[in-house]
């Protein structure tokens, strides 16, 4: 019993000390910055043209990405958690090892809820949507021939970020999220859906304008 008190207030004690930290800390975020990313790989697709329709799943050898745009926080002043949101523009790109791409520009929206946990670090949990435009090919090396078509794509998901500052104005962050992409493509008399879904991962450098809080009241 004696022992299981002392576990109770051990934690009590921790989670107190914890909450008091974070509660010194403010939610201050005014970034403008780049990131790389490794998106998902694996897809389903259902393709119909003159011959009917079919579905499957497959995957691309290789997925990479990049970002540029910017991510505002709306806490108040000493307060160390709120609202955040941020836009950007994103670019992905995969491919087969046997020939054939699929590359997508969209912009991105991001919003959620921001905690700072201390002066250096800050994590955030956000959704996102992003709208845009994507394109496959796939090769036919002789076999079959070529395809290739072009379309719309909206991705929504959602995303949990840690922020580290290494300084006033330099902040480094790490991104794990899970994405669903859905895109609509035509070409070469054939329809394609597509569906680009599974987590991703990235990292990224911003600077920050300012370290003054959005004056929220």
């Amino acid at each position: 019993m004696y022992r299981t008190l002392f576990a109770g207030l051990s934690a009590i004690f921790l989670f107190g000390s914890f909450s008091s930290h974070v509660d010194s800390a403010e939610l201050v975020i005014r970034d403008i910055g780049v990131g790389l990313e490794l998106p998902p790989t694996g897809y389903s697709f259902t393709v119909t043209n003159d011959t009917g329709t079919r579905s499957g799943s497959d995957s691309f050898s290789s997925a990479y990405g990049a970002s540029i745009g910017g991510r505002w926080s709306f806490a108040r002043i000493g307060d160390a958690s709120g609202p955040v949101a941020g836009i950007g523009l994103a670019i992905d790109h995969a491919s087969y090892a046997t020939g054939g791409k699929w590359s997508s520009t969209e912009v991105r929206g991001e919003a959620g809820w921001g905690w700072a946990l201390s002066d250096r670090w800050s994590v955030l949990a956000e959704g996102l949507l992003g709208i845009g435009a994507a394109r496959l090919t796939v090769d036919g090396n002789g076999a079959f021939p070529g395809y290739s078509a072009n379309g719309g794509l909206l991705t929504p998901g959602a995303q949990a970020v840690a922020l580290f500052s290494f300084s006033d104005r330099w902040i480094g962050s790490a991104t794990l999220g899970y994405r669903y992409g859905l895109a609509k493509l035509s070409g070469d008399g054939t329809d394609v859906d597509l569906t680009v879904s599974g987590f991703a991962l990235g990292i990224g450098l911003a600077w920050r304008i300012t370290d003054r809080p959005f004056l929220l009241e």
